[in-house]
């Protein structure tokens, strides 16, 4: 959503190692890095809420993204 627009890096706010420690903090029973593709990261507030460029960038920062099982990711909706 961002590409042209604004650094996908930089919207998120933190370096690769943080982000990785900030999802594996979120992990629920079960769920592992190998395990990566039954659960998918999850915006908490989707990126449809954006309203503007500044808006949306705020919506992709780390700490608005969460580990979620893909069942429960696809029943959430959102963008």
């Amino acid at each position: 959503m961002l590409k042209g627009r604004a650094s996908p890096a930089a919207a998120l706010g933190c370096d690769r190692r943080t982000l990785r420690d900030h999802i594996a903090t979120g992990f629920t029973e079960g769920m592992t890095w190998d395990r990566y593709g039954q659960w998918e990261v999850d915006h908490v507030v989707p990126l449809s809420a954006g309203r503007d460029l500044p808006g949306l960038i705020r919506l992709c920062h780390y700490r608005n993204l969460q580990p979620l099982w893909k069942r429960d990711n696809q029943m959430k909706g959102g963008a």
